[in-house]
């Protein structure tokens, strides 16, 4: 058995994720090019619902504590070059990278319904 290796980043403890369980899917107009600050919607909060508004839909969901905590892993990218700059005793040896563990996702929302139309 392999076992990784798990550091704990600073920037992870600043900033908190949820995940979004969505019951379908959103697509992008056509002609729409795809790039890195794409801005889905608009989500606002009360108590433990949230609405979430893309366009002219509205989606209304519950805020969930998830039964097993999620982990956000960020793997090191490995290249050919810095594979053959390790020096190693035996060959066969396999060199494990570190992994950062990123965040901890501890809450979902939940969006059952479908989508309510605004005018």
């Amino acid at each position: 058995m392999v076992q990784l290796r798990l550091v704990r980043d600073e920037l992870s403890q600043n900033e908190d994720f949820i995940l979004l369980d969505l019951q379908g899917s959103i697509e992008r107009n056509a002609g729409e090019e795809e790039s890195e600050n794409d801005v889905i919607g608009k989500m606002d909060f009360d108590g433990e619902t949230a609405k979430l508004t893309i366009g002219n839909q509205e989606l209304v969901g519950k805020v969930e504590k998830l039964k097993k905590p999620l982990v956000i892993l960020e793997a090191p990218i490995v290249t050919k070059d810095d594979m053959e700059e390790e020096n190693t005793p035996n060959q066969n040896e396999i060199i494990i990278p570190d992994y950062k563990m990123r965040q901890f996702i501890r809450k979902k929302i939940v969006f059952k319904s479908r989508p309510r139309t605004l005018v």
